[in-house]
């Protein structure tokens, strides 16, 4: 019985292995930009929404270097993959962002409170784009960069 148990949940790790290591990853980017995010608003006094581009960022580098060297393990065309998981990472500012706005200007939760109700979104959205996109084939991602650059020049 316990074997079975055993089993399972060992079964259940090796298979979400790189979402359970990008949630951790996640974690420690997600402190460093909550902390930097408190210092901001509550200690330097900045407003909202600039306090969370600078903490959005640091997250965003902390966490391209530990899923490069840790999760996806990539090695290959590293300014490109950096480049691709920055424009993730800004997307998820935009949507935290947004979110913000509608938590603290719409609801009046409290800023900080706010900020830990955007997370849960952000991070299902950038985990599901950087794993198909950012941490993909290098050769699918040069192609379709190809592919929208012809598009956009028409």
């Amino acid at each position: 019985m316990l074997s079975n148990i055993y089993l399972s949940i060992n079964n259940n790790l090796t298979k979400h292995r790189q979402f359970i290591l990008y949630a951790g990853i996640g974690l420690v980017g997600v402190t460093i930009d909550y902390i930097a995010y408190a210092i901001g608003v509550k200690v330097i006094g900045l407003g909202l929404l600039t306090a969370n581009l600078i903490s959005v960022s640091l997250g965003i580098i902390n966490n391209f270097i530990l899923n490069t060297k840790y999760n996806f393990k990539k090695k290959d065309n590293i300014l490109l993959r950096f480049c691709l998981f920055f424009i993730v990472g800004l997307c998820g500012l935009l949507i935290s962002d947004l979110l913000l706005i509608a938590f603290h200007y719409w609801l009046n939760f409290s800023p900080l409170i706010s900020k830990l109700m955007t997370l849960p979104f952000v991070l299902i959205i950038q985990y599901v784009v950087n794993k198909l996109v950012t941490f993909g084939n290098v050769y699918d991602i040069k192609h379709s960069l190809k592919k929208l650059s012809i598009f956009l020049k028409t």
